[in-house]
């Protein structure tokens, strides 16, 4: 279903700052790695003092990196454009299937006053980055929202389930997925670098060969550093145990839909909207931005 234009906007917004939040932040790790990586072990043909300088090049630079991630902000900016763009989405299936305040059996004027009020002042501290087209004025409500609005109830209730509830589910049950896989690869990737330094520790230690291992284990600890550095910094265990969560609640959601009444429809749709809002809330919390 066509939503409100903000909420593609306000999605791209959302993107874009946390492509440039997260390339920085990698960004970062390698510069700090690669400066562990020429100041700790000895490269041929070259003099400590160029390898120096290069350590504190690297290092400058990531510090210079997280200045400018200070300024720029894109953290509170990703959360906040999230924020709104999930809001809005839920304001437009709210007002599309008729939740609890936007009943179907209203007037329409009545029920798009509302839907425009709610809408307010969403997105006052979002930076649109790609703003959509649009026609001769700024209104959210599309023509595809308000056909569905008309649909016969048997019609809306499979369409809110397949546009809505299964679409939702599906995506949560994927990502959940996803970060469960990402968590376990960069807990191998640490446990790696964690054996692999207790390894030439232990060679140096024993003095089993005839170099210096000191700077490998440097390294070795920098790498097993910035991989849970990463993996605090993504959150895929937290996030996996979250969004499988929200998928089993939709899903429970599902196999109540052919049970509903006409009456109890509004309540139904205020529900799950509510727990998908719930669930982004959730969501930030996760990742340490307070609302």
């Amino acid at each position: 279903m066509e939503l409100a234009p903000f909420c593609a906007e306000a999605d791209a917004a959302a993107a874009w700052h946390q492509r440039r939040f997260f390339r920085i932040h990698l960004l970062q790790l390698v510069l700090v790695v690669a400066a562990a990586v020429v100041a700790a072990v000895p490269i041929p043909g070259t003099t400590q003092l160029v390898l120096g300088v290069l350590a504190a090049v690297f290092f400058g630079v990531s510090l210079v990196l997280r200045v400018v991630m200070a300024q720029w902000n894109d953290e509170s900016g990703w959360y906040a454009a999230r924020r709104a763009a999930e809001s809005a989405k839920s304001l437009c299936y709210r007002y599309a299937f008729g939740a609890t305040d936007f009943e179907r059996s209203r007037a329409e004027e009545e029920v798009e006053k509302r839907f425009i009020e709610e809408f307010g002042t969403l997105g006052a501290d979002v930076l649109l980055v790609d703003e959509a087209p649009r026609g001769d004025d700024y209104s959210e409500v599309t023509e595809e929202m308000r056909r569905a609005r008309a649909l016969e109830f048997e019609s809306l209730r499979r369409r809110y389930f397949g546009e809505r509830i299964e679409d939702q589910e599906r995506w949560f049950s994927s990502r959940a997925v996803h970060h469960l896989r990402r968590s376990r690869r960069w807990i191998t990737f640490m446990l790696i670098a964690e054996v692999a330094g207790l390894a030439l520790a232990v060679l140096k230690a024993t003095g089993q060969v005839p170099i210096d291992l000191g700077g490998f284990v440097g390294v070795m600890s920098a790498l097993a550093a910035a991989f849970l550095a990463w993996t605090q910094l993504r959150q895929h265990s937290t996030l996996a145990a979250s969004y499988r969560a929200q998928a089993v609640a939709l899903r429970a959601y599902g196999r109540r839909l052919a049970l509903l009444s006409e009456e109890e429809w509004p309540g139904f749709v205020a529900a799950v909207e509510g727990s998908l809002t719930a669930e982004h809330s959730r969501w930030q919390s996760l990742l340490g931005f307070g609302r």
